[in-house]
């Protein structure tokens, strides 16, 4: 008899149904949120590095330089691809500058002419790891664990045809086997979707004539789609409740 192989999920890689405005919207909502110690100014600095990786990383994937998916976006956590990033003249400067911001901020030397390999401060390093630490546990997840859904390029799912066409999709958070963190962050990722693609259905044009301004937009559904997010309040991220608002 063949063997019969049990399918127990769909591909979904958030980065190929994103551009870099939603992507900081979705990778900026895994912070921790923890404002003590210190710990807020070091999420305000890893929401901007995020900032600026998305610009750079997404000029080049919508340019047809790079596939982007959770492995490849962690590889960025490393200082040295991060430097070889703000240094590479495929992208331009205006999608560079946010990531020679960051190393500046950290005190990071950049190598010239003069001085190409400049001896860098010990705490640069030290410096950098703590803003990239905030996402690193989450990416290592969803690039590892969730490597079968997650590391594609063809998805199956969309979130932009799961709303605008009304489908049903199931979403399992594994509330027991996983950290309250990690399951925070896997239903914060479909919460912060959802949100995008809403905005974007909704529009933003007041002014014109009613097929600019109406019948324009990508659905016409004289209902809304119904959400269903069991233990909503264990995932939500700030802003969420715009989204049944709207």
């Amino acid at each position: 008899d063949a063997k019969t192989v049990e399918r127990i999920t769909h591909k979904f890689n958030f980065f190929v149904d994103s551009n870099a405005d939603e992507a900081n919207s979705i990778v900026g909502g895994l912070l921790p949120n923890d404002s003590s110690s210190g710990g807020g100014l070091w999420e305000s600095r890893a929401a901007t590095g995020v900032e600026s990786l998305n610009k750079a990383l997404y000029y080049l994937k919508d340019n047809g330089y790079l596939e982007i998916d959770p492995d490849t976006y962690r590889s960025y956590f490393s200082l040295d691809e991060f430097v070889e990033l703000a240094m590479n003249e495929d992208i331009p400067k205006p999608y560079r500058a946010g990531l020679h911001m960051v190393l500046s901020s950290i005190n990071y030397k950049l190598p010239t002419s003069d001085e190409p390999n400049p001896k860098q401060n010990p705490a640069t390093e030290e410096q950098f790891q703590y803003i990239t630490m905030q996402y690193t546990a989450t990416f290592n997840t969803l690039a590892e664990e969730y490597s079968h859904i997650t590391v594609s390029q063809v998805p199956d799912i969309s979130i932009t045809d799961v709303v605008l066409r009304r489908r049903i999709l199931l979403v399992l958070l594994p509330s027991l086997a996983k950290s309250e963190q990690s399951v925070r962050n896997l239903g914060r990722i479909m919460i912060a979707m959802t949100r995008n693609v809403s905005s974007k259905a909704i529009g933003g044009k007041v002014e014109g004539n009613i097929e600019s301004t109406i019948e324009s937009k990508p659905t016409a559904a004289i209902s809304s789609y119904g959400l269903i997010f069991d233990e909503f309040g264990a995932y939500a991220t700030k802003g969420a409740s715009t989204l049944p608002a709207k």
